[in-house]
């Protein structure tokens, strides 16, 4: 990674980290930022990384490609999230005032919704789950 240092430390600490302004930031150091979210938004993630697939037809097959990840878009959504306090605090009060039916983008009718489980890692795309 042209322009990420690590420090000179044995213990692999990534504290404090050296990069070039001019680096694309998808190219850059990570560092782990474990989070549990209500399953609900969970879920819309989901929902939102599979809209980001494409379909392409080869040799008359099928063939989903993911078009991004959950860290990714996590990534990209907090890269454009709002900056002012103002801002901050209306997306905050908008998302504690919203319901479950507001939330996940499964078409449903009645008044429950089943959320799928998951094991930890990458989701299978559209076309692994309807083979």
């Amino acid at each position: 990674m042209e322009g990420a240092k690590l420090p000179g430390k044995s213990d692999g600490s990534q504290w404090p980290l050296d990069i070039s302004r001019r680096e694309l930031v998808v190219g850059t150091a990570e560092r782990v930022v474990a989070v549990k979210m209500p399953a609900a938004v969970s879920d819309r993630l989901d929902s939102l990384v599979k809209k980001v697939e494409t379909v392409r037809l080869v040799d008359g097959e099928r063939v989903v490609e993911r078009g991004t990840s959950r860290k990714e878009l996590v990534s990209a959504l907090i890269y454009g999230a709002p900056t002012t306090q103002r801002d901050l605090i209306d997306k905050l009060a908008r998302y504690r005032r919203a319901s479950v039916a507001s939330t996940v983008l499964r078409q449903r009718s009645g008044d429950r919704v089943v959320l799928p489980g998951h094991r930890p890692g990458p989701r299978p795309t559209s076309a692994d789950e309807s083979a």
